[in-house]
């Protein structure tokens, strides 16, 4: 639990700067614009973040066939779900 108070604190931080200089020095007709872009360019971000993280996470199982990868990524999913349940959540 005390992870998501520093991401919550993090994020909280981040965020709040963030919306604050991407609309700093707009004028007011302009405002929905520089948000747009703004959360445009969160949102690519994001993306491509989640795209390089599943390719370094995936990067070991190239080698194996595409038959391999896509029962080695079922498998880790199945037991990544049953983790919550484990704990009783």
């Amino acid at each position: 639990m005390p992870d998501f108070v520093v991401l919550s604190l993090g994020q909280g931080a981040s965020w709040t700067a963030m919306w604050v200089v991407a609309g700093q020095d707009v004028p007011a007709q302009r405002q929905g614009v520089a948000s747009g872009i703004a959360a445009t360019a969160q949102q690519v971000g994001a993306a491509l973040g989640l795209a390089v993280l599943v390719m370094v996470a995936t990067a070991p199982l190239a080698a194996s066939a595409p038959a391999d990868a896509v029962r080695e990524a079922t498998v880790v999913s199945a037991r990544m779900r049953r983790i919550p349940l484990a704990h009783g959540r």
